[in-house]
């Protein structure tokens, strides 16, 4: 299910959607939002070595609180909650977000998860082919597309449609079984864990509230649609694979998993709470 959610149904319900929701006009006022996501970003991660120095975090955490600052679940949670609460006029928001995240994750959350460790043995290289999963591809032949002008003939536009609108019942389909698989027999509160969920609940929605806040002051003010989804997108759980690229980094995957698990069953609770604070934006 998730390589046919990944690989299949988001790379063509995003062509599809910046067909239907984006203009050319509006590609400007795209580009600077997600200069001003990545800018929060930034601060993000330099937040993140700050915390570790204060709390002294201890070796085999210290890239999963990196990662816990900045980098967060906005496929498999983000973007069925997106669609289900917008619909599909959520798409290209969530597109900002989701493209800041994915570079951020394979291109410098790894690094850190990767060097957090004391075995010698542990990679620390990164595979450049994450940095364009189909989504993105399936992004960049969208804005091609709406560059060069061209119409979608009727029966491709009605068949893509078709299989992109597989996005949200799958994905939702996806969020149950991730919920359900959770539990909570093997749920522990720490210092660190503590830590982990303020960092990703409350630290990095406040600064991407902030940089919002500031945005919305400038030529390339967002619509309320926009600046809601990408709030809401900040305060997504845990990455899931965070878990995965712990363990090959020989970390401390128990950490991990706990901070994932309890960080995917809140995000329940706060979904609501995240939308009534996007209208102070």
């Amino acid at each position: 299910m998730e390589f046919l959610i990944v690989n299949v149904a988001l790379p063509i319900s995003v062509f599809v959607g910046i067909q239907e929701n984006l203009t050319r006009k509006l590609l400007g006022t795209f580009g600077m939002s997600v200069l001003f996501v990545a800018l929060a970003f930034f601060v993000l991660y330099i937040l993140s070595f700050i915390a570790n120095k204060v709390f002294n975090i201890r070796v085999g955490r210290r890239g999963i609180i990196v990662n816990t600052f900045t980098n967060n679940n906005v496929i498999f949670i983000g973007l069925p909650l997106a669609l289900a609460i917008f619909g599909n006029k959520a798409m290209p928001f969530y597109l900002v977000y989701y493209l800041v995240n994915t570079v951020s994750t394979w291109a410098i959350g790894i690094f850190f998860i990767q060097n957090d460790t004391n075995e010698k043995s542990a990679e620390s290289s990164f595979n450049w082919k994450k940095l364009l999963p189909a989504p993105v591809l399936g992004f960049l032949i969208g804005i091609v597309w709406l560059l060069i002008g061209l119409p979608l003939p009727e029966v491709a536009d009605s068949s893509l449609g078709m299989v992109g609108g597989l996005v949200t019942p799958l994905a939702l389909l996806y969020l149950g079984i991730i919920i359900a698989d959770a539990g909570f027999s093997s749920l522990k509160i720490e210092r660190d864990t503590i830590i982990a969920l303020l960092a990703r609940f409350v630290v990095g929605p406040a600064v991407i509230f902030i940089m919002l806040k500031l945005v919305q002051q400038t030529p390339f003010a967002l619509s309320n649609l926009g600046v809601k989804v990408i709030f809401l997108m900040s305060g997504m759980p845990a990455l899931t694979a965070m878990a995965l690229l712990v363990g090959q980094a020989k970390g401390d995957t128990k950490y991990a998993s706990n901070v994932i698990t309890i960080s995917t069953l809140l995000i329940i609770i706060l979904v609501p709470v995240y939308l009534a604070i996007a209208n102070f934006i």
